[in-house]
């Protein structure tokens, strides 16, 4: 176990505060412009420039979605002690109590 302090638990909470809602959104918006996409292709007529338009829109927001997710953790990782990011890459342990922790930030955000 990471064993994180109370002041860790609380920083990480922050975090998972602000980042939960956009990623939420954009996987959201991931989901709708999925359909559009999909939507597109069984018209009958084949678009090559709106499909290119929603090909785009549909790769940003994954890009938007891996950056915030990468940039959250990044942030994440820095509330750790040298110890604990040791631990964290070494052992299962480590991950999974992270995992553990993550998941009851993320579950306390999820929409009712």
């Amino acid at each position: 176990r990471l064993e994180l302090s109370r002041d860790q638990r609380e920083a990480l909470g922050k975090i998972m505060d602000e980042a939960s809602p956009k990623m939420r959104d954009l996987m959201f918006r991931m989901g709708d412009a999925r359909k559009q996409l999909d939507s597109a292709l069984e018209g009958q007529g084949r678009d090559d420039a709106a499909l290119r338009v929603l090909a785009d829109t549909q790769g940003k927001l994954h890009a938007d979605l891996l950056f915030l997710q990468l940039s959250t953790k990044q942030r994440m990782r820095k509330l750790l002690t040298d110890a604990q990011r040791a631990q964290l890459e070494d052992g299962m342990s480590g991950w999974q109590d992270a995992r553990d922790t993550f998941k009851a930030l993320h579950d306390r955000h999820k929409p009712k």
